[in-house]
């Protein structure tokens, strides 16, 4: 069987790689608080089961499966009490009367407080997705946490609280910084990145068991990946499978995309996606910190060399050519609005008589219901809005085909160009609101298109007034 197969779930096998930051973090494994930060697939939740699987009361919970605050609580105290049962310990009665207090945050105090006098293990919560508990642990709750784990006497040397996330700690808190959170204050906190030095020696080896591993595969590993764990695993497994690298890029373009996207997205709600723009376009940036947040995440190194060929040519790029053809875009259908408007009603007593001319083509169906529905909205302030207001891309260069004859004279070519631009554009803009993957070419393409239609309407806006 492939080693690889499980690529992107825990490991716990042979082929689990030890990591640097392993030893920072047992030295801290005396009570109280750890945060293990990094993006997602870097191997926080293998490098903290690794450490802890083999101690008697290590009990894991998973944030991402509660629905409040009481649900956590009460997880951790049924699944320490099952767990040190087996121990021999005899919590029984301090168990049912958490159970029957209706106060959970109170009575998970008392419990921990009570059952810590009589432990002779140290105990290990390790909390994975933590990021979830951004809606449902208020600033009460992370007291609590906080007394239990840091301050009182009676606990704070035998329970250990492992945080696993993407995120800080005060980011997850809602604070503005450090100094505003309850926990990060408190906190061990490590950053957990892309595989680097012995770790780099050790993946190697253990794929060298399987396929002939050679320093030119080792530098493809390095120019694709940046030894990101995940991303190398997927190029492992199709390895083991036969594969040439180049295939098994190919073969998982999707994946790599989907991840590189995921990756994109948590860096634009971190307020990141500017800093890593700049350092790739070699821009001057003030925001230093945010410079550093990327190092720590692995995302750049310090050369400032982001750690995927792959991430820069296949997305970042892409994702750019996206980001400038949606402006343009906007751009471009704003002006059709007006200049439709404006020839239209030049050709016409009023617009509504277009409206009754086309009140049964779907276009202006569409139209007029979205156009009845932001005249129903309580928030819109445009109560006068007209069906051209409303009209999709589609629409807008269906009304100027249908209505040629007015049209014609600005744009100086036939409507077979019109219906081969607005298909065009319509398709590409279809495919990024869907969030497809799309060739840049064809946004590149799309986007002479725009530049093209911009430059006529704003010719007939220098000669005509409107």
């Amino acid at each position: 069987m492939n080693i690889y197969a499980d690529y992107g779930k825990v490991i716990l096998n042979e082929r689990y790689i030890h990591r640097i930051k392993e030893n920072e973090i047992k030295k801290h494994l005396n009570g109280g608080i750890i945060s293990i930060v990094g993006m997602p697939r870097v191997g926080k939740t293998s490098m903290g089961e690794n450490l802890l699987k083999d101690e008697k009361l290590f009990i894991k919970i998973n944030f991402a499966m509660m629905e409040s605050a009481d649900d956590f609580f009460k997880s951790m105290v049924k699944k320490f009490y099952k767990k040190s049962k087996k121990l021999g310990y005899d919590f029984e009665d301090e168990y049912e009367d958490f159970k029957e207090d209706s106060n959970v945050k109170e009575a998970f105090f008392e419990f921990f407080d009570f059952v810590a006098e009589d432990l002779e293990n140290m105990v290990y919560f390790f909390v994975d997705e933590f990021d979830y508990a951004e809606k449902l642990l208020s600033r009460p709750y992370l007291e609590t946490l906080r007394a239990i784990f840091t301050q009182e006497k009676s606990t704070k040397d035998k329970f250990n609280l492992i945080l696993v996330s993407r995120r800080k700690l005060f980011e997850i808190e809602g604070a503005e910084s450090v100094e505003g959170s309850t926990l990060a204050g408190v906190t061990k906190e490590t950053f957990l990145s892309l595989y680097k030095d012995k770790e780099i020696d050790e993946y190697f080896s253990v794929l060298n068991k399987y396929i002939e591993v050679n320093d030119e595969i080792i530098e493809k590993y390095k120019e694709l990946t940046g030894f990101h764990p995940y991303l190398s695993d997927i190029i492992s497994f199709e390895l083991v499978e036969g594969l040439s690298i180049e295939e098994a890029v190919e073969k998982n373009k999707v994946k790599f995309y989907e991840y590189f996207s995921y990756v994109y997205k948590i860096l634009d709600e971190k307020d990141l996606s500017d800093a890593l723009i700049s350092v790739l376009l070699r821009l001057p940036f003030e925001e230093g910190y945010k410079i550093d947040i990327l190092k720590n995440y692995g995302i750049i190194n310090d050369k400032y060399e982001v750690f995927s060929k792959l991430f820069v040519e296949d997305y970042l790029k892409n994702k750019m050519n996206v980001e400038s053809f949606t402006n343009i875009w906007y751009k471009t259908e704003n002006y059709l609005r007006k200049f439709v408007k404006c020839v239209l009603s030049k050709n016409y007593p009023n617009l509504e008589e277009v409206k009754r001319k086309y009140q049964n083509e779907r276009f202006l169906k569409n139209a007029l219901f979205y156009m009845n529905e932001q005249k129903k909205s309580k928030m819109n302030s445009m109560k006068n809005i007209s069906f051209i207001e409303t009209l999709s891309t589609s629409g807008l260069f269906t009304i100027i085909l249908k209505e040629w004859v007015f049209f014609e004279p600005y744009f100086k070519c036939d409507d077979g160009y019109i219906k081969e631009i607005s298909k065009f554009i319509t398709e590409v803009r279809n495919f990024i609101s869907h969030t497809k993957e799309i060739d840049s070419k064809n946004i590149q393409k799309a986007s002479m298109y725009c530049e093209e239609l911009i430059e006529i309407v704003e010719n007939y806006f220098k000669l005509n007034k409107c």
